[in-house]
């Protein structure tokens, strides 16, 4: 792809190494061996000497895919081997990946050599949020991570010797190279193993094997999803190895947007197989049940939680971590105020350096976007970017919001260099419960032009959500940086939920401020809801918020769906009564407070008949013989099916096989008696239904 002529010879030794370890031909006497001796491999060639660009990486991409889906000899490509990664969040290789999920390929990537956790910085390709991905650390031969191996508790999945690796060069040669991009081919000739093994085996199946089959080192415990580094063996005889594991949310606490779905996930296997569902998450303070289903059949089960009003709530996941989640609402668009710029002498911040980050603790509660009680810490990096969720290193400013982060506080980002010149400090102005926490960027070289310097604050304030930003020069002397030509200028309150002033555009000015405020009130029209046909529904608005003053009047308007009538339309709580139909209503709410100013949401109001359980006919089973449960006369009159589940409820007991699936089996005991079972269905939106059936012994 690179050359455009079809041929992949690799120049750098970079893929040759690489293809070694995978498939190197065994048991000849010469050289080394491979993980998969009989694997078969095809090269596309995205990268040279100088490295690579995204157009190359996505033709190969495509061409992969192409071979594999193909109608005419098509070849039955398992997964491909990405030892390679770095650069920015790309929604064109994310879509390039989940074609390849759709064609069921297993996409294997490093995850990075700089030594960082890519659970709050993230490596692409390695952290996109596919379960086709399995990301991967380096082990050294001391079954320790490798000093330089990116790692994860969370998004890097497993570990494989990388450090030292003696495998092919080109030339009729061998050598030793170290990187992430050393362990992925072991995982990726393991992955061509399995499915050697029993070809029947999906996507899902293979890369579950590898999770579970691995050792447990301590060197992996915090570092990765499975805990575990690779064991071929383990991977191939894999009995009853479990792992239970929190997916999503990647942090133990995150900022989100009220009204805004935070995705949930957990992995829960046996080897290859899921965990029986569905998985259940509690909100701590109010004792509520999220229950995440298994759609997919992979052992991963997803759901999500909405807040519905700003504040700080727990989740529960059923491994035993706790996510604390606290519910902002938005800033309004930022106002110029008159010129402030108080002197500070400040704490001098360890940023004289290049794309880092340093971490404080604020001497009171930042109330973030009306954050309540509000966050302390605060991560300041040296390219003019805050963050009060995770540190963000990337001196490559993007609009807002940005993909990939979470809260960003952005007065001037763009490529700074501290490393040159200047200080980045902090100090605590005034007396408590009225201080304000000032970070100042004093006399801050860009690092593209030579003996420049610029001079901006952010100001937090304590008791209130206000943010404000303070431009004393920001006149670098190339008009493609002053006043903010190359920057981005804006505050993001949560993944999708922004305000930005600017980006890429020269709006600043020498002696001007802007502030950050929040005068539009917070309407709040409460979770979606899933009613049964008829129902008695209600309403619920009173999560609302006003910031600076009070809201003085609600007004509920239906917007889609079949009309119903509503009681107590002009209140915070009104009440109908749902359709005998299946359908979606939504619902829009409409606050005004005491400025007069408006504030609207929306609501969802699911009307879903629940799914009916068929256990099948009656049995006659004769003693110590195999019979079958069938289940699947089960069906949803308006949805889908999306979980199974067998018990057994009377007589003498039996090991239900496959008691997750529609279709289970058991072997029917060595006595005369009779049994009976118990088939649960639940649907898309967590509705049950449950028959019986009775096999006569």
């Amino acid at each position: 792809a690179i050359a455009e002529s079809g041929d992949p010879m690799d120049t750098e030794g970079h893929g040759t190494h690489v293809s070694g370890t995978m498939a190197a031909r065994g048991n000849n006497g010469t050289g080394v061996a491979g993980v998969n001796w009989n694997a078969k491999i095809v090269a596309c060639k995205a990268f040279g000497p100088f490295g690579g660009q995204l157009s190359d990486i996505l033709q190969c991409m495509d061409y992969f895919l192409e071979l594999k889906t193909r109608p005419n000899n098509p070849v039955d490509i398992v997964a491909t081997n990405n030892s390679w990664g770095g650069g920015p969040f790309s929604q064109a290789l994310l879509d390039a990946i989940a074609a390849h999920r759709q064609a069921g390929m297993l996409f294997v990537a490093a995850a990075g050599n700089n030594g960082s956790d890519n659970d709050s910085s993230p490596f692409f390709p390695a952290s996109y949020e596919l379960d086709n991905i399995i990301s991967v650390l380096s082990f050294n031969r001391f079954n320790q991570r490798s000093f330089f191996s990116n790692f994860g508790a969370l998004t890097v999945d497993v570990g494989a010797p990388g450090e030292d690796v003696f495998s092919t060069l080109p030339g009729n040669s061998y050598g030793t190279l170290s990187g992430t991009s050393m362990a992925t081919p072991h995982v990726t000739g393991l992955v061509g193993l399995l499915k050697a093994q029993s070809s029947g085996r999906n996507a899902h199946q293979i890369k579950n094997l590898i999770l579970t089959g691995g050792t447990p080192p301590p060197a992996t415990t915090g570092v990765t999803l499975s805990g575990r580094r690779i064991r071929a063996d383990g991977s191939l005889t894999c009995t009853n190895q479990t792992l239970v594991n929190r997916l999503a949310p990647t942090g133990s606490s995150i900022v989100t947007s009220v009204g805004t779905a935070i995705p949930l996930g957990i992995l829960s296997i046996t080897c290859d197989a899921p965990s029986p569902g569905p998985q259940i998450v509690t909100v701590v303070e109010t004792g509520a049940s999220i229950t995440l289903i298994d759609a997919s059949d992979s052992g991963q089960f997803a759901g999500t939680y909405t807040p519905v009003s700003p504040g700080t709530t727990t989740l529960a996941f059923p491994n035993g971590d706790n996510v604390t989640v606290t519910a902002v609402g938005n800033y309004d668009a930022a106002q110029v105020v008159p010129f402030e710029f108080p002197a500070i002498t400040g704490t001098v911040l360890p940023l004289q350096c290049d794309d880092c980050v340093a971490t404080i603790t604020a001497p009171f509660p930042i109330q973030f976007a009306g954050a309540s009680p509000g966050l302390t810490t605060l991560h300041i990096g040296s390219n003019g970017i805050l963050s009060l969720s995770e540190p963000i290193f990337s001196f490559s400013n993007t609009p807002l919001p940005a993909p990939g982060f979470n809260t960003i506080v952005a007065p001037f980002w763009d490529d700074l260099l501290p490393a040159a010149g200047g200080s980045i400090r902090f100090e605590v102005l005034g007396q408590a419960p009225s201080r304000q926490l000032v970070i100042e960027y004093r006399d801050v070289p860009h690092i593209s032009v030579f003996g420049s310097a610029g001079t901006f604050q952010v100001i937090f304030f304590e008791g209130s959500p206000n943010i404000r930003f303070n431009y004393a020069d920001v006149l670098f002397g190339a008009t493609f940086v002053d006043f903010g030509a190359s920057a981005t200028v804006g505050v993001q309150v949560a993944p999708g939920i922004a305000r930005q002033f600017s980006f890429d555009t020269p709006s600043l000015s020498n002696n001007l401020s802007l502030l950050w405020a929040m005068g539009t009130p917070l309407a709040a029209a409460g979770p979606d809801q899933v009613v049964l046909p008829s129902a008695a529904v209600a309403l619920d608005g009173t999560a609302s918020h006003d910031f600076d003053g009070t809201i003085v009047s609600y007004a509920w308007t239906q917007t889609a769906g079949t009309p119903v009538t509503l009681t107590g339309a002009d209140t915070a709580t009104p009440g109908f009564t749902a359709p005998a139909g299946s359908g979606t209503l939504t619902f829009q709410l409409t606050v005004t407070d005491n400025d007069g100013k408006t504030g609207t949401d929306s609501v969802d109001v699911i009307v879903d008949q629940p799914p009916v359980a068929a256990a099948g006919d009656d049995l006659t089973v004769p003693t110590d013989l195999p019979a079958t449960l069938d289940g699947t006369g089960s069906f949803d009159p308006d949805g889908v099916i999306t979980g199974y589940q067998w018990t057994q409820i009377q007589g003498a007991p039996v090991q239900i096989q496959n008691a997750g699936t529609a279709v289970a089996t058991f072997i029917a005991p060595l006595t005369a008696g009779v049994l009976v079972f118990q088939l649960t269905v639940t649907d898309q939106h967590g509705f049950t239904n449950s028959d019986t059936v009775v096999a006569n012994v």
